[in-house]
């Protein structure tokens, strides 16, 4: 077994005896520990924050942002590895979901639904979440150069009816969820193969997937940004956004670029990217 399959085992097996909150104090004192031992490990993310947060943000408070982005890294990590107990109950006890009218309205069309989102909160959860709502959701993922890595997000999204489609067969798979008039979701703020589309960002000029924006607009299948985020007092938070508008590849994948950057400024410690979003990103990161 792998340094990496092992950590996250090791991890399912803590959840099932130990209070999340004992664990993420654990976890997080784990990662505060590698910044303050490491710090150039996380220059990534100063950087995207200083994109993020308003103009003129001191360097003093660019730091404590980039130990908030740590610890929701580490309620990220803790709670995939506690899902187990995102059931029915516990989803009406904990979580805020909105814009679920967006979704019914694009669904009886009858033309499938994307859902687009980014690497903010915790994307992975959020998919789960709503496939226990009973949506029929297939997400789009790359897969883990580790195969024991891979067997456990496996039994993680099996657990809750949470369907794949890696990286590799995004075509032949995406047509056929929507086909069934099912839900294909991903995330489009990061570019790990394939072609892209320019768009601004943040600032700067940044390739985002093609993908999306492409299959929407030839299977006439509604795209729907959505972002789920950690909310005050322990809570979750789900929302469905609107529809995209635009009629052109270039211009939809704009629009979605924009409305990723609206929600990471308003929880710019929730974006977990530690790479420089505008470099070329590498796998697995």
């Amino acid at each position: 077994m792998s340094a990496s399959s092992f950590c996250y085992a090791l991890s399912d097996t803590v959840a099932g005896f130990i209070p999340r909150k004992v664990f993420l104090f654990f976890v997080s004192a784990f990662f505060l520990f590698c910044r303050r031992t490491c710090p150039g490990r996380y220059r990534g993310v100063e950087m995207n924050l200083r994109a993020a947060l308003p103009e003129g943000t001191g360097e003093k408070e660019i730091r404590r942002q980039t130990d908030a982005v740590l610890q929701n890294f580490s309620a990220y990590w803790v709670d995939l590895a506690y899902s187990r107990r995102l059931t029915d109950e516990f989803i009406q006890r904990n979580a805020d979901v909105k814009g679920l009218e967006y979704l019914e309205q694009a669904l009886s069309r009858k033309k499938g639904v994307i859902l687009v989102s980014a690497h903010l909160g915790n994307w992975e959860l959020g998919a789960m979440l709503m496939s226990r709502l009973g949506y029929p959701v297939h997400a789009l993922a790359l897969k883990h150069k580790d195969e024991g890595v891979n067997r456990i997000f496996s039994q993680r999204r099996r657990r809750h009816h949470l369907k794949i489609i890696y990286v590799g067969n995004i075509l032949r798979g995406a047509f056929g969820v929507l086909r069934k008039n099912e839900i294909l979701a991903l995330n489009g703020d990061r570019l790990y193969s394939g072609e892209g589309i320019r768009v601004s960002f943040m600032g700067r000029d940044v390739d985002f997937p093609a993908g999306f924006s492409r299959i929407s607009l030839h299977t006439g299948a509604a795209t729907l940004p959505a972002f789920f985020t950690y909310e005050a007092g322990g809570r979750y938070r789900m929302e469905i956004e609107k529809p995209l508008g635009a009629t052109d590849e270039k211009a939809m994948t704009q629009e979605f670029a924009e409305r990723a950057q609206a929600r990471i400024r308003q929880y710019p410690a929730q974006w977990l990217l530690f790479e420089p979003f505008w470099e070329t990103p590498a796998w697995p990161v």
